[in-house]
């Protein structure tokens, strides 16, 4: 498998860094936003490991060996075990994660009266780290507060900006005798909860628009927006910015359609959303293998390595599993599933499938005291 780094702000051009070889680990896809998760490891000297941090929110594609991407989005996260500089032979571990970044950030407070001690909700205007932003995009933090002054809650405000404005690397001492170095990745879909959601119209609109409005206007890294269905149902178009955009639109997403089905989302390796119905279940779905693989609807079986963008989103019959003999006519059919989420553990060339609704049943809920 081949691992291409871009760089942030084009999109296009390469990052590399000589002598570092990534192994991909494992992946996945989902079947509302596409690529999912990615994790992996990474070998080489050392000097250019302290690099990797450099990396935060570039964008990554993993290819197999046949030329195909089977996995795009960007790096959330790096962790690294390093040699010290200055002539020890300590070692360290660094790392660095977008988790710790919001480069826009207002405070949402109980606005304080100081001669009568009345109070209503207020919230500051936004506070944004300009440089950041360029850099990694918005991310956006709606932070809250007890009661306060205006310029208390400002002061707040712009102290949180400055903390965290920029992703915060950190460094601890470690008892290890090897270098190398891990990438935890996220695919685009996750940006979509970088930044809160508004909408001051008082009409009634499609579910299925509104969902295709709020990643045009939020999805700061989503290049185009296509709305394939017409979900026929109608709900004020209004919020109040207080929930996140990703928020907002699973909850539009999960309310379904008029044919009692789900909308998904897709999003391909040019950023492109689409915004779909859940398929029916149809006679000719994917089957799968208790050996951890597929096969196609023409029966053939799929590369295990290309098939969790394939099989997300759809149904599938798990194949020669259950005994005949097995009563299952009080439950619905435990043979077809929909795949909510797919993995590929590439170490092990095994797909691990989520269906929907998964649940394990030797650990339900259990009820608790008090």
């Amino acid at each position: 498998m081949n691992v291409y780094i871009r760089s942030r702000s084009s999109f296009a051009s390469a990052v590399s860094h000589v002598d570092l070889d990534y192994l991909p680990e494992r992946y996945s896809h989902s079947a509302i936003g596409g690529p999912k998760t990615a994790r992996i490891n990474v070998y080489g000297d050392d000097n250019d490991l302290w690099q990797l941090v450099s990396l935060i929110r570039c964008p990554i594609e993993i290819y197999n060996d046949l030329g195909e991407a089977v996995w795009w989005g960007w790096i959330a996260n790096v962790e690294a075990n390093v040699m010290a500089s200055g002539g020890s032979h300590e070692r360290v571990k660094i790392g660095a994660s977008i988790d710790t970044m919001y480069n826009s950030i207002a405070v949402a407070y109980n606005k304080v009266d100081l001669t009568s001690g009345a109070q209503q909700r207020d919230t500051t205007t936004w506070a944004n780290g300009t440089v950041s932003q360029s850099e990694y995009g918005v991310r956006e933090l709606l932070w809250s507060s007890s009661s306060a002054t205006q310029v208390h809650a400002e002061a707040a405000r712009d102290m949180r900006l400055a903390q965290s404005q920029y992703p915060q690397a950190i460094i601890v001492p470690v008892d290890a005798n090897n270098s190398g170095a891990a990438i935890t990745c996220r695919g685009w879909w996750d940006t979509m909860s970088w930044r809160y959601y508004a909408n001051s119209g008082t009409a009634t609109v499609d579910t299925a628009t509104q969902a295709g409005t709020v990643i045009a206007s939020k999805g700061q890294f989503i290049n185009s927006v296509f709305v394939d269905v017409t979900s026929g149902i109608t709900i004020r178009e209004e919020r109040d910015g207080d929930g996140s955009a990703m928020y907002e639109l699973l909850e539009m997403l999960k309310m379904g359609t008029t044919n009692y089905r789900r909308m998904l989302v897709e999003l391909d390796k040019n950023r492109n959303a689409r915004i779909y119905e859940e398929p029916a279940i149809t006679a000719n779905t994917y089957q799968l293998l208790a050996s951890g693989g597929a096969i196609d609807q023409a029966g053939s079986e799929m590369r295990r390595d290309h098939a969790p963008m394939k099989l997300v989103g759809n149904w599938a019959k798990w194949k020669d599993i259950i005994p005949p003999s097995v009563d299952t006519t009080i439950l619905s059919d435990p043979g077809v599933v929909f795949i909510e989420d797919c993995e590929y553990d590439v170490g092990k060339d095994k797909l691990i499938i989520t269906p929907r609704g998964d649940l394990d049943p030797w650990n339900f809920p259990r009820v608790k005291d008090g």
